[in-house]
């Protein structure tokens, strides 16, 4: 019952063997709904870390987004449609300019995702593997 799901876990030689033998009794749902589990973490740490404005929607918009297709994958991100203006915090502006001259300032980068990311990478690889090796118990690998 496989749907071509390709999983490729780094840094785990061990548990790629492992997973290699078994491979095609995973869905990719499967796979991925795994990986949304192990990736709670990073995105608790980046809500707590997002800037907050007058309105919360930065830290509101951050989400778990399980992405299309094949490979399995998940991505930890801002939602566009509640924050449009993500990009902006994360990568910063230069000087802007309103239409009759006057400055609007310069808005420095705000790294809050990279920090994120450092700070939750043991924690969120531990549980990837503790998801991953459930799985594995569960098909006999």
């Amino acid at each position: 019952m496989s749907d071509g799901v390709s999983i490729r876990v780094q840094g785990v030689p061990e548990l790629q063997a492992r997973f290699d033998k078994v491979r095609d009794q995973f869905k990719t749902t499967e796979v991925k709904s795994a990986l949304a589990r192990a990736a709670k973490p990073l995105r608790i740490e980046m809500r707590k870390l997002a800037p907050k404005g007058p309105t919360g929607n930065l830290k509101k918009s951050v989400k778990t987004k399980r992405l299309r297709g094949k490979p399995a994958a998940v991505s930890v991100r801002g939602d566009f449609s509640k924050a449009p203006h993500f990009h902006l915090v994360v990568r910063g502006t230069v000087e802007r300019f309103h239409a009759s001259g006057k400055s609007v300032g310069i808005m420095p980068a705000n790294e809050f995702p990279a920090e994120s990311e450092r700070s939750t990478a043991g924690q969120v690889k531990g549980l990837m593997k503790q998801e991953f090796l459930t799985m594995l118990k569960r098909v006999g690998g």
